[in-house]
């Protein structure tokens, strides 16, 4: 129904602005670890753009996709439910990342387990902040129709 979708949607932003922060700074200081240099702020400006953005509108289309099977992912909660999907989404573009770049003969096993690595703890991330907000959007909605 359109006011789980609504849910859905507002949930995927919620969880997408926490994760693309979490996202950002993570990238940041990896790769200040691993290059041992002072970021450019151009390049702090450039990485927000590139993960916040995109990141905002994945948590949009993710939460109104979890709204619409949620009925039929496995586990108890919203919680559960969200990790599983978004372990299965992230899985299934990794697959697909994980070829590309080993096609490539510029890009050592270091750089692709840390994209991987990464990937998945940001996908778990994810996935507990929209079963998160679902519940607490869910509860607070719960509570606006018992007072109404």
């Amino acid at each position: 129904d359109l006011m789980s979708v609504e849910l859905g949607a507002k949930s995927g932003v919620f969880a997408a602005i926490i994760t693309s922060g979490v996202g950002v700074i993570s990238s940041l200081i990896i790769n200040s670890l691993i290059y041992g240099i002072q970021i450019p702020t151009s390049m702090y400006l450039y990485m927000t753009l590139n993960i916040f953005i995109p990141y905002i509108i994945f948590g949009l289309l993710a939460g109104v996709i979890f709204s619409v099977i949620y009925k039929y992912l496995p586990g108890q909660s919203a919680v559960v439910k969200s990790v599983i999907m978004n372990i299965v989404i992230w899985a299934i573009v990794n697959l697909y990342n994980i070829f590309f770049l080993l096609s490539k003969d510029f890009v050592g096993i270091s750089f692709i387990m840390i994209n991987v690595t990464q990937g998945l703890i940001t996908s778990i991330i994810f996935g507990y902040l929209l079963g998160f907000f679902w519940m607490k959007f869910s509860r607070e909605r719960e509570q606006e129709v018992i007072e109404f």
